[in-house]
């Protein structure tokens, strides 16, 4: 801002308030009072560091996170906490370091950190005290229109998310397009075509050698999407690394066994996976891998509750060959699944649309803060008290307190008697 509202005072925030380093917390876990940590409240305890109002900046991990606890907290060691002197509006000073980008402050190579100097050196706006009060007020009525139409957007979504199970559930039992699909055969992937694991068990894990070629190389996490399609690859491998692979064609049915089980995508491409992935491809030029990609992945919710419950969740080959899946004629299969993607596409624009929605909402919840703090959103009144004023009586509790408010003390145990 270039130039500050009438009456405004720019100030770092180390020479407007303490900035102090928050501490180990007890081990108790009985009390009122919040425990907060870079991203949040952690649990309670007994007796808090600090009074409220309280300013908790995380130092370490949620870098910049700001929480505001109007009563007695314990901030951890991975953050700063900053008392909020009386005289200041501590919902003011909220909002305004919660919109300054704290956490570009980071300058740490491995675990993300706030410098206290940073921190202690980031620009905060004072206006006159009544003015603070008004901006928080129209702040908190412009917030609460953007969050609920936030949660409108949030539950439309949900929705389309049901929608989109709806609509998966119809297509594979008959009632999408019409039909009995108690007429129908089941039958096993390993009839229709060929199954089996992707092959790349190369060691060391990732070796670079193999690397760097025209072969595209796809991993679960490419075939782990929503769209059915594999548009993308991030690697590839030489001709070294397809020696000890193999080139699936494109058209083949992707199936992760391993992290997210069941997931699939079909290949737009030719392509390598791993034996994390298992490829399906038809084998009479009639059966329609789209319809297969259609089963398989309404049976995720089941294939996944398969895997056993170890570190690394997995499903083997076995598993899926002996899937016996509904099996409608080649006709139909080619008629269910027009009509679903027709209906699919629908619902993906609806999404689409939300998602932009929700986007400008925080867009809008930007600006609501940027006019807060550049004197835009309520007018000034010549009449407050000056903020020359409020600085003085700043200074002076600061130099009372030292910066600090009086800890909250562990309430006293009366002993118990006969």
């Amino acid at each position: 801002m270039s130039q500050l509202p009438p009456g405004w005072v720019r100030s770092a925030v180390g020479t407007l308030l303490s900035v102090r380093y928050g501490k180990a917390a007890p081990r108790t876990d009985d009390g009122p009072v919040p425990v907060v940590a870079s991203a949040g409240t952690i649990r309670h305890t007994t007796q808090g560091l600090a009074d409220g109002p309280t300013l908790v900046v995380g130092r370490k991990g949620g870098v910049g996170r700001v929480h505001l606890v109007n009563g007695p907290v314990w901030p951890t060691d991975t953050t700063y906490y900053i008392s909020v002197p009386e005289v200041l509006s501590a919902k003011f000073l909220y909002y305004q370091m919660s919109s300054l980008g704290l956490e570009r402050l980071d300058r740490s190579t491995a675990v993300p950190s706030l410098q206290r100097q940073d921190l202690e050196s980031a620009s905060v706006y004072v206006a006159p005290r009544a003015e603070q009060e008004r901006i928080v007020a129209a702040i908190e009525e412009q917030l609460s229109r953007v969050d609920a139409g936030v949660s409108a957007l949030d539950r439309v979504l949900q929705s389309l998310a049901r929608m989109r199970a709806s609509l998966l559930q119809c297509a594979i039992d008959g009632r999408l397009v019409g039909d009995d699909s108690s007429r129908w055969d089941r039958v096993s992937l390993p009839s229709l075509g060929g199954l089996d694991r992707g092959k790349s068990r190369h060691r060391p894990r990732n070796d670079q050698s193999l690397f760097g070629g025209p072969y595209p190389f796809i991993q679960t996490g490419d075939v782990a999407v929503a769209d059915p399609w594999i548009i993308a690859f991030s690697q590839t491998y030489n001709e070294r690394g397809l020696a000890q692979s193999r080139l699936w064609p494109k058209g083949t049915l992707c199936i992760t066994i391993a992290a997210n089980i069941a997931k699939t995508g079909l290949l737009t491409f030719d392509a390598c996976f791993p034996d994390s992935v298992v490829g399906f491809t038809a084998a009479d030029g009639e059966t329609s891998t789209r319809w297969v990609e259609l089963v398989v992945r309404s049976m995720q919710d089941r294939l996944d509750k398969l895997a056993p419950a170890t570190a690394q969740k997995n499903i083997n080959l076995a598993v899926l060959r002996s899937l016996q899946i509904p099996y409608p004629d080649p006709d139909y299969q080619a008629k269910v699944v027009e009509e679903y993607d027709r209906q699919l596409s629908l619902v993906s624009v609806a999404e689409k649309t939300v998602i932009a929605a929700l986007r400008r909402s925080a867009h809008l919840r930007s600006s609501v803060l940027a006019d807060a703090f550049s004197g835009m959103l309520v007018p000034h009144d010549d009449t407050d008290e000056p903020t020359s004023v409020l600085l003085e009586r700043i200074a002076a509790e600061r130099a009372a307190s030292n910066g600090r408010k009086a800890m909250t003390k562990r309430p006293r145990r009366t002993k118990a008697t006969a």
